[in-house]
């Protein structure tokens, strides 16, 4: 990743054959990637690293949705080269899922309904990239992510990053987040108190990043 950056910031060749084996799978659509401090975008998804795909691979997996409704949440927030694949063969490979499939059963998920307006219904999730931390959150309306560095993962330094965000998009009438520590302390309680803010937690078996979810923006991570 820290290659890919650097052509990012210098410039890329003017033909293929110019670069690293590395880096050629992200040829085709080098113009889309962007970079924002120590993230990669493609467009608006997040480039994964290699080191951390078998854990996004996990996450979404996580609710066994079946292979298209598992390709439509990653493609919702993130990317990395033959992503889609992968997801293939690990979804083939789980015998929940096919299980699923052969009763037929719907995806196992917290509804939620939909709203009406942009920001006013939002979910947060933590996660890194190598040592540094970052708060994801979603408009469950549009499907707008923000992606921020936080200087920790304790409740004040959510609360900040939360603060920084509604001040520019304004306060959520809902914030859905999991139940870690820093969502379920007494200071974050208080914080979405005295904004007004209706908290809904999610347990952590429960838990995707938010996101474009199965059902097309219902329900991150």
């Amino acid at each position: 990743m820290q290659q890919l950056a650097a052509t990012i910031r210098e410039g890329w060749p003017d033909l293929k054959s110019q670069v690293s084996a590395n880096l050629a799978p992200y040829w085709n659509f080098c113009e889309q990637l962007t970079l924002e401090e120590d993230l990669i975008f493609k467009n608006d998804k997040v480039i994964i690293p290699a080191s951390l795909t078998k854990l996004m691979l996990t996450k979404v997996h996580q609710s066994h949705q079946g292979i298209e409704k598992t390709k439509r949440l990653a493609r919702g927030i993130m990317f990395w080269p033959n992503m889609s694949a992968q997801i293939t063969d690990m979804v083939s490979r789980c015998p929940i899922c096919s299980a699923n499939q052969n009763k037929n059963r719907k995806e196992p998920m917290i509804p939620h309904e939909f709203p009406l307006r942009p920001w006013q219904k939002v979910g947060s999730d933590l996660f890194e990239i190598g040592t540094e931390q970052y708060m994801v959150l979603v408009d469950y309306y549009s499907n707008f992510i923000e992606v921020n560095k936080l200087a920790s993962t304790k409740s004040s330094a959510v609360i900040t990053c939360c603060k920084q965000q509604f001040s520019q998009y304004g306060i959520p009438d809902e914030l859905i987040t999991d139940n870690g520590p820093q969502f379920t302390s007494a200071e974050f309680r208080q914080f979405t108190k005295d904004y007004g803010i209706k908290h809904t937690c999610v347990q952590r078996h429960h838990r995707c990043t938010p996101s474009p979810m199965a059902e097309q923006k219902k329900q991150f991570r």
